[in-house]
């Protein structure tokens, strides 16, 4: 929020900061009266805290005999259940699908009155083994995940624990969270409950611990099974705890312990010790005098360097954090701020727009390089094929074949008109399907009967646009390097719709039953590596793989193999969004 600082990041900063240095004036300023203060605990402190450790241990041992209380109560239906229940006896022996179901719903009827009865109790269960059925009933539903997460592992546990006797409630560690679990195992027929650990701590507003103090329950190795950012806190604390320890002191804290007659786990509260030294009335007395001396003094100069020295602090040092991460557009805002700091936000604005200009004048000098390389790229396939139609052109006219010559002069002619066009960065597909049969019916007049060719395209994709010559290019290489005279060539193109990490690609196969391309050659194209020979030879691939980088990014792909039988396959990834 604009004008807000954020005290968290400013005190990460060094001990030269301006805010470090406001908090010692300030610091400075109190310190008498602090001194004060702590005289007066350390007077007071050691006769105060036994008290208060002894007045909050029988407070625990009142709240932990009520949990064991209503424990044994849950313990002592469950056993009453599985002992006694008709429609529990049905579930666990009967083989009539019929029985069971309606046992079942008797069941989660007779439960459903009952959990009401325990409010500790997060849920009752029961799961058939032999079924695989659980059958759960909660007081009130957790959250549909966690429901499920717990159903998994109880099933998971009692599958693999047939043998498991649940004498008291026990831990339980499921996905993060502790819970108090405990069962009777009748044939196979599970009947328990689970309660979160979480539920049974005492309530914030039942008791006051402070803002570092609380309660947790930890297990009888002394790991912690809630609170856990209490815990984490305290930990050296709780490492020295032992089961059978009451009370424990240190410098800042005294941790009282309770542990449960019910189960493998004790509560345990961490209060601080300011938190017991605010209950002697004396110093509740001083303290009221400090506040009333401090209140006038510490507020007041500290808003004051707050408003004119902090916040236009805050929002430079936010600004260059934003530069940091590349937010060029971000500007300081004018704010009613001292003469010094306007004319640092001024200049700072005006030099982030110089900034933006100029990444803007390097960004568009590189779009014009790649744009000319682009065009060198389309320039650099013209000629090749220019001086192979002028030798087909030679050899039909040294052979006197005029009505041939005619034929191939059109095909030519439309595709030279095809390829002078004023802009070749894209064309449709349809464009670029039609000079490729143009092209392959040049070379079935020069090549008669020496190959065949299909071509599928779905007609919603003939509009898309391409980049030209991307499909004609390995055309020309399949006659080029596949076709002989021995054996007839047939070149296949096939284009269709695909999908590649959920975005929408055209997919551009095309394949020939030709030799195929040598082992060093796949390795080095595959590599988007050029392979052109001293006669130019082989430009094409390396030719049509940059354009695609230029064009599309990595986003286009381009890989290169062989046939399972025979032949060269290119398969080209164009994305369609």
């Amino acid at each position: 929020m604009e004008g807000v600082i954020d005290i968290k990041r400013l005190k990460q900063f060094s001990l030269n900061t301006i805010y470090f240095k406001v908090i010692m004036t300030i610091l400075i300023m109190t310190t008498p009266l602090i001194l004060l203060l702590i005289y007066s605990n350390t007077y007071a402190s050691n006769v105060v805290r036994n008290q208060v450790a002894d007045s909050y241990d029988n407070m625990m041992a009142l709240y932990m005999n009520q949990i064991d209380n209503n424990l044994e109560n849950t313990i002592s239906y469950i056993h009453n259940v599985v002992a006694l229940d008709s429609n529990f006896l049905t579930m666990e022996q009967t083989n009539s699908d019929k029985n069971y179901s309606t046992a079942k719903i008797l069941m989660a009827n007779e439960l459903k009155q009952k959990i009401i009865m325990h409010p500790i109790v997060d849920s009752f269960f029961i799961y058939n083994s032999q079924r695989k059925d659980m059958l759960d009933i909660y007081n009130s539903r957790p959250h549909y995940d966690e429901m499920i997460r717990i159903n998994n592992y109880f099933s998971k546990f009692l599958d693999e624990s047939t043998s498991y006797k649940s004498n008291n409630w026990t831990p339980h560690y499921i996905d993060g969270k502790y819970y108090l679990i405990y069962f009777v195992n009748r044939e196979g027929t599970y009947f328990g409950s689970w309660i979160n650990l979480e539920k049974l701590q005492i309530p914030e507003k039942l008791v006051d611990f402070g803002g570092e103090g609380g309660t947790l329950f930890i297990s009888d190795k002394g790991d912690a099974m809630t609170n856990k950012a209490l815990s984490e806190k305290n930990n050296l604390l709780l490492q020295e705890f032992k089961r059978n320890d009451k009370q424990i002191f240190d410098d800042k804290h005294v941790l009282i312990s309770e542990p449960s007659e019910m189960g493998g786990f004790s509560l345990v509260s961490i209060i601080p010790n300011n938190e017991i030294l605010e209950n002697i009335p004396f110093l509740q007395r001083m303290s009221i005098l400090i506040f009333l001396s401090s209140i006038i003094v510490i507020p007041i100069s500290f808003m004051i360097l707050r408003k004119i020295v902090l916040i236009p602090l805050y929002r430079l040092v936010e600004a260059m954090k934003q530069i940091q991460n590349n937010n060029l557009k971000f500007r300081i805002k004018k704010n009613k701020t001292s003469d010094e700091y306007k004319l640092v936000y001024d200049t700072f604005n005006k030099m982030l727009t110089q900034i933006e200009q100029l990444k803007i004048e390097v960004y568009e000098e590189q779009i014009n390089k790649q744009h000319e390389e682009l065009q060198r790229l389309q320039l650099q396939i013209n000629p090749h094929f220019f001086m192979n139609s002028l030798n087909i052109l030679y050899s039909l006219a040294k052979l006197r074949d005029y009505e041939l010559i005619k034929k191939m002069t059109l095909s030519l002619i439309r595709y030279f008109q095809f390829m002078f066009r004023d802009n070749l960065t894209f064309v449709e597909l349809e464009d670029e399907i039609n000079h490729t049969k143009n092209y392959l019916h040049i070379q079935e007049l020069r090549y008669p009967k020496n190959f065949n060719y299909n071509i599928y395209v779905p007609d919603d994709l003939m509009n898309t646009p391409v980049p030209p010559l991307v499909i004609q290019t390995f055309i020309e290489n399949s006659i080029k390097h596949a076709m002989t005279l021995d054996e007839k060539l047939q070149i296949s193109i096939e284009v269709n719709h695909c999908e590649v990490n959920f975005r929408p690609y055209m997919k551009i196969v095309i394949s020939d039953t030709g030799r195929g391309f040598s082992e060093d050659v796949l390795s080095v194209i595959n590599q988007n590596e050029s392979i052109m020979n001293k006669k130019g030879e082989h430009i094409g691939i390396w030719n049509v793989s940059r354009r695609l980088c230029l064009l599309y990014g990595n986003k286009a792909k381009i890989s290169f193999r062989n046939n399972n039988t025979s032949g060269a396959l290119v398969e080209i990834l164009i994305p369609l969004d």
